[in-house]
């Protein structure tokens, strides 16, 4: 737990580009052009892969729209669009004007009732990158820190969960002393 913990308050409360978002049956994973590090005052390109478990979700059927917000501002609602660039991809350009943590908010409702799930995802990024300034980040949208401890605290779970389970184990030696002695 101290470890989780510690993981959270050290890498910081935002995530990165490719985080993947569900509510119930609808989930997206987020992309960001340019390199998932949008830069300080030039547009960038958000893209939404999404996966529907019941195969519903319609775009052409669909109200969606992203609210970006800053703490509990909200500063600009956008409507979800399928772009010349990625025509099989909803998304949705955006030019963030200054350094810091915003909330990136989807919503989306059929237009008729009861053709999918409403859906609302939420995503908070860090937006740190200035012009002319090199991606933070590498290919998959994450700094060496974050992979330190996302995959230190996913070990430590894993490390944790494998004891547990060992414990509710009888050794073969074990089980070979039960069946003799059933009392043991």
């Amino acid at each position: 737990m101290l470890i989780m913990v510690l993981g959270l308050v050290v890498s910081g409360p935002a995530a990165q580009a490719h985080t993947l978002t569900h509510d119930h049956n609808i989930s997206a994973v987020l992309h960001v052009d340019p390199d998932d590090d949008p830069i300080i005052g030039q547009p960038a390109n958000f893209y939404f892969d999404f996966t529907d478990k019941t195969k519903n979700l319609s775009f052409t059927n669909c109200d969606c729209q992203a609210v970006i917000s800053q703490g509990r501002r909200v500063i600009s609602t956008i409507p979800l669009s399928l772009s010349q660039l990625r025509p099989t991809i909803p998304g949705f350009t955006y030019t963030f004007p200054q350094k810091g943590i915003y909330a990136v908010v989807l919503t989306g409702r059929p237009k008729i009732p009861g053709e999918f799930q409403s859906f609302r995802l939420e995503y908070d990024l860090s937006i740190t990158r200035q012009p002319g300034a090199p991606a933070k980040s590498d290919e998959e949208g994450h700094s060496w820190f974050h992979y330190f401890f996302d995959y230190g605290i996913a070990g430590a779970f894993a490390i944790a969960f494998g004891i547990m389970a060992a414990r509710g184990k009888l050794t073969f030696q074990q089980k070979k002393k039960l069946e003799r002695n059933p009392k043991y």
